[in-house]
């Protein structure tokens, strides 16, 4: 294969990869879109495997391929068709969203296919017990993924508080699937997370290695077998989360909160740490961020990847100590204090900005 061969292979295959992620888009919005996500796909592929020929001569210092007949239509139609859909695009569903699809997806594959292995390796071999400083290598190496990806889907994080040092049962409200990764960024912890997310491919193959306790909603059993995991890795001196409202649930605000998810911490006694979690942008609450009426996580995935950035403010609450207080009591107190700091004035000069 000579040099033009391995610039065409690698034009094709990038088109390839891209048109790919297009069609699943493309099928997640309900199929409305095909006709011109196959019209993109076809251009762009033609479009890279013209240019990279292109590119191919001018490094050569010979005369450009496009001057063949054969060649000439080629660059002309796959670039002509390639602008013609970014046009309509941007005049379907306001441009920005799609340029920023353009650096957002490109960004997403090198951070999946290159950082998610290192990151995974640091977890699960004995290379992720060094110490760097006060961290471990596997807590550098997940902070660091799990900030990136918020970056990627444009979330400026804010965090109020810190977290204490030491085991403690951390619960949350709940949004979004970044909700995770949002908590994640600012210090490692075990999630405790419904049993379905287990048989998603890859999402479930991460979550365990990032020691999520997978949960059978309505099994006893189950409920008992991740109580008994949560209090072994408090014991353990380890943070573990939960989202207390048990999922993401449709409409706004703060949810009822489960007493059962605050057993481990009355049998450990340990403290509750409540921590409140809101998306926000031009100065008030950004309802956007959570699954709409009928979209799966693929279409959730793209539409955020089109979002503009907003802000991730996570409020680290003052802990409540367990002594004498039933699962009920912990359970309000704890929905009690992430309501009101939900509903509170949104103040954009509070809170430590976090870039990385």
């Amino acid at each position: 294969m000579d040099f033009s061969a391995q610039d065409t292979a690698f034009a094709t295959a990038t088109g390839t990869v891209l048109a790919g992620i297009g069609k699943h888009y493309a099928l997640a919005q309900g199929g409305a879109q095909y006709s011109f996500s196959f019209i993109y796909q076809e251009g762009f592929i033609a479009c890279l495997h013209a240019d990279f020929e292109l590119l191919h001569t001018h490094l050569q210092k010979r005369p450009p391929i496009v001057a063949d007949q054969e060649q000439k239509p080629k660059y002309l139609w796959g670039n002509s068709i390639f602008f013609l859909a970014m046009i309509v695009q941007i005049r379907q569903n306001s441009g920005m969203g799609t340029l920023r699809l353009l650096y957002r997806i490109p960004w997403t594959l090198v951070h999946v296919l290159l950082g998610l292995p290192l990151t995974l390796f640091s977890i699960a071999t004995p290379v992720g017990t060094l110490r760097i400083g006060k961290k471990t290598l596997d807590d550098i190496m997940l902070n660091w993924w799990s900030g990136t990806t918020c970056r990627i889907f444009g979330l400026q994080r804010r965090i109020q508080g810190r977290f204490p040092p030491g085991a403690q049962l951390v619960v949350a409200n709940h949004i979004s699937w970044l909700d995770i990764l949002l908590l994640h960024s600012v210090s490692p912890m075990g999630f405790v997370a419904k049993a379905e997310i287990q048989n998603w491919k890859l999402v479930g193959w991460m979550a365990s290695m990032g020691g999520t306790v997978f949960h059978h909603r309505g099994s006893h059993d189950s409920s008992s077998g991740v109580s008994t995991v949560m209090v072994r890795r408090l014991e353990q001196g380890k943070k573990v989360a939960v989202f207390a409202e048990g999922g993401i649930l449709p409409g706004h605000g703060i949810k009822h909160f489960h007493a059962r998810m605050f057993a481990a911490a009355i049998e450990t006694g340990l403290p509750v740490q409540p921590v409140m979690i809101r998306y926000l942008r031009d100065g008030q609450h950004h309802r956007d961020m959570t699954f709409l009426r009928g979209e799966n996580l693929v279409a959730n995935l793209f539409r955020l990847l089109r979002q503009a950035g907003c802000v991730a403010e996570v409020t680290i609450l003052p802990p409540i100590c367990p002594a004498g207080k039933r699962r009920r009591e912990l359970a309000k107190e704890s929905e009690a204090a992430i309501r009101a700091a939900f509903e509170g004035k949104i103040d954009f000069a509070g809170g430590n900005p976090v870039h990385g």
